[in-house]
C-alpha cells in the first residue's frame, strides 16, 4: 500500500489543477446543487413549524444544521457515477485504465480525492451564505468534528465501492441506467439524503440505520447535527468499516469477473 501514495499524490495534484482550470463552471455547478437541500430544509422546517415546532424530533434550528452540514457531506460523496462506467466500458476505454500500473479504482479515488480540495475551497463561501440565512444549529465539539473527519472520508470510500459495483454490470449490460435508477431511489430513501433517518417510519428507520446507504449519509450527517450517545458514534463508525470491506470485496469479485469477460469494442 506504501507504494501507491506517490501515485496519489501525483494524482491528487493533476486533479487539483485540472479542476483549478474550470472552477468558474465548477463553482456554478456547486451552486445548482443548493436547489436539492434548500428545497427540502425549507419543506420541512415549514412541517417543524406547522406540528408544534420539531418533527421527527428536529426543531427548526436542527432541521436547518441538517442539510446545511448534508450540502458538504453531498459534496465529499462526489465520485465516478454508475454512469461514467457504463462508458467507460461500453466505448472500450477501459483498456486505457487496464494499462495503468494500479488498479483503476485507485485511479477514481486518487483524482477524486485530489478534486475536493478544490471542491471543499469553493463549497466555504457558499456553506458561510447558507449559515446566515437559515442559522443552523451544528454541534461542534472536538470529539464530533474528530469523528466527522473520519466519517466522511468512509462514507466517500463506501459510496465509490457502491457505484463501482452498479456501474460494472455495464460488463454484461448494454445500459446500466435502470440499474441505477433502482440504486439511486434506494439511496434517496434510506440514506438520509432525501429527510433525516428520524423523519422515516419506525421500522423503516431501524432497518435503514443498518444499510450502506446510511453510512454514505446520514451517519456524517447527523455527526454535527443531531444528538447521539457514545454507543450510537462508535456504531455508526463501525458500520462504515464494516461496510466499506464489504463492499470492496464485492466489487474486486465482480470485477475479476468482468474484466475476464471484456472484450473492447469502442472507437
Amino acid at each position: 500500500m506504501t507504494s501507491l501514495v506517490p501515485y496519489y499524490v501525483a494524482m491528487g495534484r493533476v486533479s487539483i489543477q485540472r479542476n483549478l482550470q474550470y472552477r468558474g463552471p465548477l463553482f456554478i455547478s456547486m451552486v445548482g446543487f443548493l436547489a436539492e437541500p434548500v428545497v427540502y430544509l425549507v419543506v420541512w422546517q415549514t412541517v417543524a413549524a406547522g406540528s408544534g415546532g420539531t418533527v421527527g424530533g428536529l426543531d427548526a434550528g436542527q432541521i436547518a444544521g441538517y442539510y446545511v452540514v448534508w450540502t458538504l457531506v453531498r459534496n465529499w460523496n462526489l465520485t465516478l457515477s454508475p454512469g461514467g462506467w457504463e462508458w467507460r466500458i461500453r466505448e472500450g476505454r477501459l483498456v486505457h485504465d487496464l494499462m495503468r500500473p494500479v488498479h483503476v479504482i485507485h485511479h477514481d479515488l486518487a483524482e477524486y480525492i485530489g478534486g475536493k480540495v478544490v471542491w471543499f475551497t469553493l463549497w466555504v463561501p457558499i456553506g458561510i451564505t447558507l449559515w446566515f440565512l437559515f442559522d443552523p444549529e451544528v454541534i461542534l465539539t472536538p470529539t464530533r468534528i474528530a469523528f466527522f473527519l473520519v466519517a466522511i472520508w468512509l462514507a466517500f470510500l463506501v459510496r465509490t465501492f457502491l457505484l463501482a459495483i452498479v456501474g460494472s454490470t455495464a460488463f454484461w449490460t448494454t445500459r446500466v441506467v435502470a440499474v441505477a435508477d433502482v440504486y439511486l431511489a434506494f439511496e434517496l430513501f434510506l440514506s438520509g439524503r432525501l429527510v433525516p433517518l428520524s423523519f422515516l417510519p419506525d421500522p423503516v428507520e431501524a432497518v435503514s440505520t443498518w444499510l450502506p446507504f446510511a453510512a454514505t449519509f446520514a451517519y456524517p450527517t447527523q455527526l454535527l447535527t443531531v444528538p447521539m450517545s457514545t454507543l450510537d458514534i462508535v456504531t455508526g463508525l463501525a458500520l462504515q468499516v464494516g461496510w466499506a470491506i464489504v463492499m470492496g470485496f464485492v466489487f474486486s469479485r465482480i470485477w475479476r469477473r468482468g474484466v475476464a469477460t471484456f472484450t473492447a469494442v469502442g472507437q
